[in-house]
Order: C-alpha cells, then sequence, then structure tokens
C-alpha cells in the first residue's frame, strides 16, 4: 500500500480527504501548527512553508516516512512544491499538485459545497473514485460530470 502524506492536516478538509482514501492508501497527516503533545502522535511536523529550507526539510520529512505522494492543501505550500515537481519525482515521491505555470491559471475553491464530490487525481488518475479521466491534471478538486472540467480545491 503506498503511503500518502496530506499537509495542512488540522483542517476539516485534511480529514475528509484522509476518510475519503484511507482504504487504499495509508495516510500521514502533516502540519506545521504548533499542536498539543498529547496529539503529536498523530501529526507529522513539517516545517513552515516560509522556511529558507521548507524544500530540502519537507523532502526529507517525506524520505524519513516512506511517502510515496504529497498532498498540498494550502496555497503557499502549493505554489512552493509546484516549483519543485522534479525534485521530488527524482526520489520516487509525487506531489499531487499542478505544475507551477498551470496553477497559476487553474480555477480554484477554497470552499467546496459538502454535495460536492472530491477528485484526487494523480495525471487525470482518480484515486477516489478508482478510474482514469480524460483530464492529465494532478490535484484535490471537483470533476465536472462531463470529467472535461475541474476546479483545484485549496485553502
Amino acid at each position: 500500500m503506498n503511503n500518502i502524506l496530506i499537509t495542512a492536516g488540522t483542517t476539516s478538509l485534511a480529514f475528509k480527504v484522509k476518510n475519503l482514501i484511507a482504504n487504499d492508501f495509508n495516510v500521514s497527516l502533516g502540519t506545521a501548527e504548533e499542536i498539543p503533545s498529547i496529539f503529536e502522535k498523530n501529526y507529522i511536523k513539517l516545517p513552515k512553508e516560509s522556511s529558507n529550507s521548507y524544500i530540502n526539510e519537507t523532502l526529507k520529512t517525506s524520505l524519513d516516512n516512506s511517502i510515496n505522494y504529497l498532498l498540498p492543501l494550502t496555497i503557499s505550500e502549493a505554489l512552493i512544491l509546484s516549483q519543485n515537481i522534479s525534485l521530488f519525482e527524482e526520489y520516487g515521491i509525487t506531489i499531487l499538485i499542478p505544475p507551477f505555470n498551470v496553477l497559476n491559471s487553474i480555477i480554484t475553491t477554497n470552499l467546496p459545497d459538502k454535495e460536492m464530490n472530491l477528485s484526487l487525481l494523480n495525471n487525470g488518475y482518480d484515486f477516489i473514485k478508482q478510474k482514469q479521466t480524460p483530464l492529465t491534471i494532478s490535484g484535490l478538486g471537483i470533476l465536472s460530470d462531463s470529467e472535461i472540467d475541474f476546479i483545484l480545491v485549496i485553502l
């Protein structure tokens, strides 16, 4: 089973995604927030995205925890990580976010309706629905019924 690290792990969106994919992945939640020591064992400590060593520390943390997939849920993390996709791929880690040039032009939302079904895409393959879509994008979002349009969900 593959290991996935979801950032912003203390958010309700992270818990929702975790519940949606828990049968198919070993899910770890990561956070840069200070959390009470009683809950520390439930999270992987991540660096703050404002840190100069954010990429190096995130890569090291991912390698130390045998992470195969990294899902950034905040726009600040996504912007930084989207510029470093190839570095992580060299180490066998797939960042589930569009490349920087696509990320800047894609429609996003941070408040998906509770009734909307989320999709977690990796080059168009939907991990939640377990099927290939016609798209070639990666990330968490909302897929249109026609599977042609995708709105990225990012906090």
